[in-house]
């Protein structure tokens, strides 16, 4: 009797796993169904095992660019002046930083160390304007000429105190602000070439070219950072003054330039970077989609290509040379790529 119970009971238990092999599905699901309770957070992170750490490449990441007196700067414009032309340049930022920083009560007359030729003041004049956009307004307004042998010579500069003085201070003040707060929160990477591109970003990220624009009375907000800073929208001046300023309170050397583009008249900045210069085009770089990086940080032949008559604007001096193809990050290598990918004619 009991060897017949023993075979019973193993008979049910073979049959029991039978239905279980032949329908695996439902074994599952009703397993599932009553033991599967999903983890706690704290349970998820109890593991057993350890997950192998992967290296990670470390960068340097540092938030903020520190502001300079950018009227301290060592310059382009300024290197390439002669001796006397330094002491005409040198009197006339200390008269327009009187004004600046608003110490201009006792303001008349500014005479230089000696009397020099009408050229070499408006060479200093025209430097002064390629050096520092934003602060030419003050001099060009509010100063002029004065000579005793009826301008064969000039002595020095006579202090106009005109009332627009207050209004234009409060809009450059404005302007400095705005940029000293932006700056103040701009990641990079503690490199020139990194502060360049933080900055260059945030104005494309921040501004674009108006679709109706025209020239004439009402548009001059966009020809200045007035109009990244309080509109988001500019013209490419809007957009190189913007940059210039950015990166010179940073530290950094920039020029506006100008051109003639397939379109019209064009304006864009050249950058200097561990001693060598390059053409940045946000206009274009901001609009251009297809592609990235095709405008930044040009070497002189690529920029000509589509930028004609490269100058500065009211000023006769040569530009700096702009040969390193180091920052370049397009799939270019020399302007002869660039117009074999165009089927253009090659340079010669």
């Amino acid at each position: 009797m009991k060897k017949l119970c023993l075979f019973i009971a193993v008979i049910f238990i073979l049959s029991s796993c039978g239905k279980a092999a032949n329908n695996p599905l439902e074994s599952e699901t009703t397993e599932t169904a009553t033991t599967y309770c999903p983890p706690t957070a704290s349970e998820t992170y109890q593991t057993t095992y350890e997950i192998p750490e992967e290296p990670i490449e470390e960068k340097n990441v540092v938030v903020g660019i520190d502001i300079c007196d950018y009227t301290e700067l060592d310059t382009y414009g300024y290197n390439s002046l002669t001796e006397d032309q330094k002491m005409v340049f040198d009197t006339c930022l200390n008269g327009v930083k009187k004004i600046i920083e608003n110490d201009y009560d006792d303001l008349n007359k500014l005479y230089f160390e000696k009397p020099v030729p009408d050229k070499d003041l408006r060479s200093s004049m025209e430097t002064f304007y390629i050096t520092f956009p934003q602060l030419n307004v003050f001099l060009t307004s509010y100063f002029i000429a004065i000579s005793s042998d009826d301008y064969v010579t000039i002595d020095g500069l006579q202090f106009l105190r005109l009332d627009s003085i207050p209004v234009r201070l409060e809009e450059y003040n404005l302007i400095c602000s705005i940029a000293d707060e932006v700056m103040s929160s701009l990641v990079h990477d503690g490199t020139t070439y990194g502060k360049v591109c933080s900055i260059a970003n945030w104005i494309m990220d921040n501004a674009e070219y108006p679709d109706n624009y025209s020239h004439g009375p009402g548009w001059d907000y966009l020809q200045s950072p007035i109009g990244v800073f309080s509109y988001n929208e500019v013209t490419c001046q809007g957009y190189a003054e913007t940059f210039d300023l950015m990166c010179k309170k940073a530290g950094i050397d920039s020029l506006i330039v100008s051109g003639d583009s397939i379109a019209a008249a064009h304006a864009w900045n050249m950058v200097c970077i561990d001693n060598k210069w390059y053409h940045v085009d946000l206009t274009w770089e901001d609009s251009n989609s297809d592609c990235p990086k095709r405008y930044m940080f040009m070497p002189e032949e690529l920029c000509a290509i589509d930028h004609k008559n490269i100058r500065f604007d009211f000023c006769d001096l040569a530009l700096p040379k702009a040969t390193s193809y180091d920052l370049f990050e397009y799939y270019f290598e020399s302007a002869n790529d660039v117009l074999d990918h165009y089927s253009k004619k090659k340079l010669k």
